[in-house]
């Protein structure tokens, strides 16, 4: 029986030793706690300069989205100007071949009249050498007045499609 409790004896004195060995050190548990309530405060410290440098981010960014702003605007204004002198452009070009166009069926009307003129035979027994006459003179004139409006005519024409040409 002696044996039996000095057997438990000596397992119990196990026990315990090993027990204590495996006891965490508590001077490195000490050491870590210190070293974390350090860098808390540091970073506790460094929390209104944070803080700071997060506001003067926001604020540039701000100022940096309102620069955007103005530029997006200023080039939706550029491209309605632009868009406006192309359409004034082009426009200008419809209405100068418009005035051309109706320059030439007035000539072209002038032209038939002439036509029906010559073709419309005098009446017998009227003055017909000094109405001839007169009559001469007047298409003389209209022919004249027909050749100068066809020679500016031209010359517009050749205007533009240099000025054209010139564009492209």
């Amino acid at each position: 029986m002696i044996a039996v409790v000095q057997r438990i004896v000596v397992a119990f004195g196990v026990l315990i030793v090993a027990g204590c060995a495996s006891l965490p050190d508590f001077n490195r548990i000490q050491g870590t706690m210190d070293r974390m309530a350090y860098y808390t405060g540091v970073m506790a410290c460094s929390m209104p300069i944070m803080t700071g440098s997060t506001s003067r981010m926001a604020d540039a960014v701000e100022r940096m989205e309102r620069k955007t702003d103005i530029i997006v605007d200023d080039l939706q204004k550029q491209g309605k100007k632009m868009e406006a002198t192309v359409q004034n452009f082009g426009q200008s070009f419809i209405d100068s071949d418009k005035a051309l166009i109706r320059n030439v069926k007035g000539i072209q009307e002038e032209l038939a009249e002439l036509r029906k003129t010559l073709r419309t035979p005098l009446p017998p027994g009227a003055g017909a050498s000094n109405e001839q006459d007169s009559l001469n003179a007047k298409l003389q004139a209209k022919l004249s007045d027909l050749d100068a409006k066809l020679t500016a005519i031209a010359s517009q024409v050749a205007k533009q499609s240099a000025s054209r040409s010139m564009t492209r």
